[in-house]
Formats: structure tokens, C-alpha cells, sequence
């Protein structure tokens, strides 16, 4: 414990010995409320306590470090407590200090702990903010303040579900603001990859355009130097030609002294005249030859000059262009200044968009639940109604059933008659097929005959013809002709007659055969008939047999199950009276406990003992200690107490129980360090051990 915790403890002992001085000074009971707000399981401090008595605020207050606060009730009121802080979902406990009369001069005193969830970004308050999480009261049964456990319980299942959802919308969030953020990291690296490339590109164009200059420069430099010492070369070069000149002029005016002073003597006037003229002449080539050069120097020098000023002209342009590309780097840089800016304003764009997009998707989400919800709900309702309808099916179906039975052994008996009538027609038609064979057999004998008959009249016919033929040749020879053509028309006729007869014959037997066949087609369609009624009627049974069966089965099922409801009945209702009995026994060693309690208590307080200090140190992280499945039982031993810790592990269940005895008599019940009574430790330890047999 850290010297800051240990004098503000110190302090609050301090302030609460003075406040119980002044209230036994006052004769005049109280309840002191005292306990911890977290969140995340962490102390919330700065957290905001409103205390409302009825509809007038009587207190305000904030936690302090680790979310520790301390109130005093006035007894025989109804007080509001709201929790709340910005950015958290606000917490109502409604708290009833009415005591009996007996105990209204009482110091009494309470700890507990809430915790605050925080509320999602632009989420609103749940409807029933106002609606008190947990109720507390002064319990008669046990003589002191206590929870209302069967409101806690109602609305843990509440306060659970916002929990829940406001634990999806924050995640929700997170994930959201996560994936922003990380656009929005993606987005800055771009832009400082943009920006570094820009200044990059700026510094490089920049170091090429100085060096370009600079090598423009020398090169300029270089050329004027050049210029320069060629003009002095060629100054050098016409100062000793003229040297050359001079030495060859002082050399031949030498030689024309001394020839001059050798022939003196003879030729003085002559070669007087002679020297003068060549004198001259020379001095007239010194100064045209000192001419020429100077021109030539002259026209180098010039020539230089237009060198030196392209040159020149051409550094000036060259740092024209730099200038030039400078600005064009410049408005390059400018350009994507400006694309930086709209990419940024583009992102933004798209984030809105995005935004909007999500707050779309949700509202349709929620649109859809609802939607949903109504056509689940209409579906239910279809299915009851199709059930029903089968059901009614069913039963119709049973019922058609029993007459499509009835009907089809009359539709048996009436074909065994037709079958019977039929094979009698059958008889009957073959009879007289026989007998419409036998006439056209007759019919054919009968035209053989005369067919044979007339053959022979033919015949006799032709004798008479020979015998008259040589009587008239003219007469026998038409009557030829005209026998001719009878004997062919008559032979043509037979032949058709016995080609109808044939036929007839032929189609006869044909439709005699045909008729025979429909008559067995008849009869095997009859048969087949009769076998699929049977067939039909067979499966019938097996159905209603299987139905009669299944209908046994359910009724059996039905038995065992209603044999082994009354037995979970009855081990319910041994369970309730068991737990009515442990309660009673409960109860009244409560109530023994708490006359004990009661005068320990008093004489804690004339001896300074209080209850138990913060507990939490012996509350298990199950997320950093390992625990095995079920029910763990520890006893913690120390000075003047002994701890009795119970770790529970399920898989929907993870929570530290603790029963503190005081070597004074004192014992105090805890679950995850917050206080409970006695009958819960009890009765959750033994649900839980049951679970674990």
C-alpha cells in the first residue's frame, strides 16, 4: 500500500470516527454508503454522484482514487443515487433507509460496487436509463440493509443485454476507427512519400540546374581565358616578331654601316643616295609589316570577342533556361501542391461518403432486422397455419383414405364381372370369326367352281368357234375378237374377284387379329389395374399400420415422458422444499449470526474493529492464473481472520467467492470482492456443486 493510499485511508477512519462522535453526540442513526465505480474493472475516478432525496437533490459528489466514495443517508427516506460521466452509460440504485423504530438512532452501513459502461460514440442514452439497476432496502428478516435479489436478478438480464450490444457497437467503432486511422496513415505516408518525392525531385532539379550552371560557368570562364591568353599569345607573338624585326633591322643597318664605312671611300654619294632610298623602303616595310600585325591582332582579338560574347550570350540563355525551369519546377510544384490538396479533399470526400455509406448500411441493417423480424414472425404464423392445414390434410387424407378402400374393392368386383362378360363376348367372337371363316371359305370354293365351270363353257365355246370358223372366216375371225376380249374381260374379272376375296380374306383374319389383341391388351390392362389396386391397397395398409404403429410409440414416448416430468416434478419439488428448508435453517442461523453480530458490532465500534477492507486483492484473474474446471476450495489464514475462498470455473461461469471469519465473531460474505448475503453464497456454492456431480 503506497504512503498516499494509506493517509487518505487513514484520513476517511478518521472522518468517519468523528461522524459516528457527532452522530452519538446527536442520537441520531444514519446509513453510511460507501464502495467503488469502475469500469473495465478498473477504479473510475472523477466519476459523478447525484443524490436525489425524493424529487430534491440533496448531495453531489465525485470519486476519488480508485473510484472510492463514501455517503451518508439520512434514515426513514427514499434517495436516488445516479452515476454518470462523460462519455458512460448513467446507473441508477434506488435505495429505501425507512428502518423499524428500534433501529432509527443505528449507525448502519453498506458497500458495494458499480460498474459504468462506457457509451459508444454518437450512441444515445438506452430508454430506460432511469429505471434503478439495483434496489436496496433494510431487510427485516436479517436486521440490516440489503439487495432487493429478485429485482437484481430481473434486471441483470436487462442490464446484460445493453451490455452486450454496447459491447458489439464499441467494437464496431474500434474497428472503424482502427480502419480510419489506418487509412488515414496510408494516406499520410502517401502524401509524405508525395511530399519527399516532390522535395526530392525540387532538390534534384535544383542541384542539376546549379550544376549546369556552374559547369556553364566554367565552360564560359574557361572560354574567356582562352580568349584572353590567346590574345596575349598573340600580343607575345607580335611583340617578338617586331623584336625579330628590330634585331634583323639593327643587324642589316649594321652590315650597311659596315659595308657603308668599307666603301665609303668609293661610292660615298652613291650609295648615300642608295641607303636613303633602302632606308627608306625598309622603314616603309617595318611600318606595313608592324601594320599588318597589329590588324591581325586586331581581327583575332575581335574574333575573340564575338567568341566570348556567344559565350556569353550563350551562359546568359543557359541561365535563362535555368530560370525558366526553376519556374516550371515551381508551378510543377504548385500543381501538385494543389492535387495534394484535392487528393486530401478527395479522402475526405470518401471518408464522408464512406461514413454516410456506413450509417446507410446500418440504418438498412436495421430496416432489414425489422423487416425480418415481421416476416419471421409471419412465417411462424404460415407455418402454424400450414401445420394446421396438414394436420386437417391428414385427417382428410385418412378418411379418402378409407373410402378410395371401399371404392377401389368395388371397382374389383365390378372388373372380376367384366372380366368374366368379356371372356364370355371373347368366346362368343371367336365363334363367329370360326364361323365367317368357314363362309368365306365356301365363297371361295363356290368361285373356283364356277370360275372351272366357266372355263369349260369357254372352251366348248372355242370348239364351236373352230368348227364354224371355215364357215365364215370374217364372222369367226369378230367372233374371235369378240370371244377374245369376253375371255379377257371375264378373266380380269375373275381375277379381281379373287384378288377382293383375298383381300377380304386377308382383312378379315387382320381385323380378327386385331380384335383378338385388343381383347388381350384389354385384359392385361384389366390385370394390370387389379395389381395396382392391390399393390396401392397394400401400401395403404402398411401406412395405417405404420401410423398405428407410430401413433403406439408417440403414446409410449409420451408416457415415459410424462413418467419422467412427474419425476423431475417431484426432484423439483424436493429440491424447492430442500432449499425452503436450508433457507429456514438459514435464516435462522442468520438471525443468530446477526444478535451476535449485533453486539460484536457494538462492541467493534467502542473497540475500533470495522468490517473487512477491500477484498478484491483476493479475487482471481482468471485471464493471468491458471484454474482447473470446477469448484476449487482454499482457506487463507492470517492475524486476526480466516478466509475461506471458493474459485468457480465453468465454461459460462468464472467467479471468486470468499467467507471472511473474524477471530471477534464477525463473518462477512463476498462474490468477486462485492458484498452478499449469507442465503446467496449459500445457495450459488450449492447450484454450482451440483453442477460439478
Amino acid at each position: 500500500m503506497s504512503k498516499s493510499k494509506f493517509r487518505i485511508y487513514c484520513l476517511l477512519y478518521i472522518l468517519n470516527c468523528i461522524l459516528v462522535c457527532s452522530v452519538q453526540a446527536q442520537d441520531k442513526g444514519y446509513l453510511e454508503l460507501f464502495g467503488s465505480v469502475t469500469q473495465d474493472g478498473k477504479g473510475m475516478e472523477g466519476a459523478d454522484i447525484k443524490v436525489m432525496k425524493g424529487n430534491e437533490n440533496s448531495d453531489n459528489a465525485l470519486t476519488a482514487g480508485g473510484g472510492k466514495f463514501i455517503l451518508n443517508l439520512d434514515l426513514g427516506f427514499s434517495y436516488s443515487v445516479i452515476f454518470s460521466k462523460k462519455g458512460c452509460i448513467t446507473k441508477t440504485v434506488a435505495i429505501d433507509t425507512h428502518v423499524p423504530d428500534s433501529e432509527k438512532d443505528q449507525m448502519q452501513s453498506f458497500k458495494f460496487k458499480i460498474e459504468l459502461f462506457r457509451l459508444p460514440d454518437g450512441a444515445e442514452m438506452p430508454k430506460d436509463i432511469e429505471k434503478p439497476v439495483a434496489k436496496l432496502g433494510y431487510s427485516n428478516e436479517y436486521a440490516e440493509f440489503d439487495y432487493d435479489v429478485k429485482y437484481a436478478e430481473e434486471r441483470k438480464v436487462e442490464v446484460e443485454k445493453v451490455k452486450k450490444d454496447v459491447a458489439a457497437l464499441l467494437a464496431k467503432q474500434d474497428a472503424d476507427k482502427k480502419a480510419q486511422e489506418e487509412r488515414k496513415k496510408r494516406d499520410d505516408e502517401t502524401a509524405s512519400k508525395a511530399k519527399q518525392q516532390l522535395a526530392l525531385a525540387a532538390d534534384k532539379a535544383k542541384q542539376d540546374s546549379i550544376a549546369k550552371v556552374q559547369q556553364s560557368a566554367a565552360a564560359a570562364t574557361a572560354l574567356m581565358e582562352k580568349a584572353q591568353k590567346a590574345k596575349q599569345d598573340s600580343i607575345a607573338a607580335a611583340d617578338k616578331r617586331a623584336a625579330l624585326e628590330q634585331a634583323a633591322k639593327s643587324t642589316r643597318e649594321k652590315a650597311t654601316a659596315d659595308s657603308l664605312a668599307r666603301i665609303a671611300s668609293k661610292i660615298k654619294q652613291d650609295s648615300l643616295v642608295a641607303v636613303k632610298e633602302k632606308q627608306r623602303l625598309e622603314q616603309l616595310g617595318l611600318s606595313k609589316a608592324r601594320q599588318d600585325s597589329v590588324n591581325t591582332a586586331l581581327l583575332k582579338s575581335q574574333k575573340e570577342q564575338a567568341v566570348r560574347a556567344g559565350k556569353e550570350k550563350a551562359a546568359a540563355d543557359s541561365i535563362a533556361a535555368i530560370k525558366e525551369k526553376q519556374r516550371q519546377l515551381d508551378a510543377a510544384r504548385a500543381v501538385l501542391e494543389k492535387s495534394k490538396q484535392d487528393s486530401i479533399a478527395q479522402v475526405n470526400a470518401k471518408i464522408k461518403e464512406e461514413e454516410s455509406r456506413k450509417n446507410d448500411i446500418a440504418r438498412k441493417q436495421r430496416e432489414k432486422f425489422v423487416q425480418d423480424s415481421i416476416a419471421s414472425a409471419n412465417a411462424k404464423a404460415n407455418q402454424e397455419t400450414a401445420a394446421r392445414l396438414a394436420r386437417e390434410k391428414t385427417y382428410n387424407d385418412s378418411i379418402a383414405a378409407v373410402k378410395d378402400k371401399e371404392r377401389l374393392n368395388a371397382l374389383v368386383v365390378a372388373a372380376r364381372e367384366k372380366a368374366e362378360k368379356d371372356m364370355q363376348a371373347k368366346a362368343e367372337a371367336k365363334t363367329k370369326a370360326d364361323k365367317m371363316a368357314a363362309d368365306a371359305e365356301k365363297a371361295k370354293q363356290d368361285e373356283i367352281k364356277r370360275l372351272a365351270k366357266e372355263k369349260e363353257d369357254q372352251t366348248a365355246r372355242a370348239t364351236a368357234a373352230e368348227k364354224s370358223r371355215r364357215e365364215a372366216i370374217l364372222k369367226q375371225q369378230e367372233e374371235t375378237l369378240l370371244a377374245e376380249k369376253s375371255r379377257k374381260d371375264k378373266e380380269k374379272f375373275t381375277q379381281d374377284s379373287l384378288a377382293r376375296t383375298n383381300e377380304n380374306v386377308r382383312q378379315a383374319g387382320l381385323a380378327k387379329a386385331l380384335k383378338l389383341k385388343m381383347e388381350n391388351d384389354s385384359i392385361a390392362l384389366a390385370q394390370e389395374k387389379i395389381r395396382q389396386r392391390e399393390l396401392a391397397l397394400a401400401v395403404e395398409k402398411k401406412r395405417l399400420a405404420d401410423e398405428e404403429l407410430s401413433k403406439q410409440d408417440k403414446k409410449k414416448n409420451d408416457s415415459i415422458a410424462l413418467v419422467k416430468r412427474a419425476q423431475q416434478e417431484l426432484l423439483a419439488h424436493q429440491n424447492e422444499e430442500e432449499k425452503k428448508r436450508i433457507a429456514g435453517e438459514a435464516s435462522r442461523k442468520r438471525m443468530e449470526e446477526i444478535e451476535i453480530r449485533k453486539k460484536l458490532l457494538a462492541q467493534s465500534q467502542a473497540g475500533g474493529q470495522s468490517k473487512p477492507s477491500d477484498m478484491s486483492v483476493y479475487r482471481v484473474d482468471f485471464d493471468k492464473e491458471y484454474v482447473p474446471e470446477g469448484i476449487t476450495d482454499e482457506t487463507i489464514t492470517e492475524k486476526n481472520r480466516t478466509i475461506y475462498r471458493s474459485i468457480v470455473k465453468f465454461k459460462d461461469v468464472k467467479d471468486t467467492y470468499l467467507k471472511v471469519q473474524y477471530g471477534w465473531g464477525g463473518v462477512f460474505y463476498f462474490k468477486n470482492s462485492t458484498s452478499i448475503s449469507e442465503t446467496i453464497y449459500v445457495l450459488d456454492l450449492k447450484n454450482y456443486r451440483s453442477r460439478v456431480k
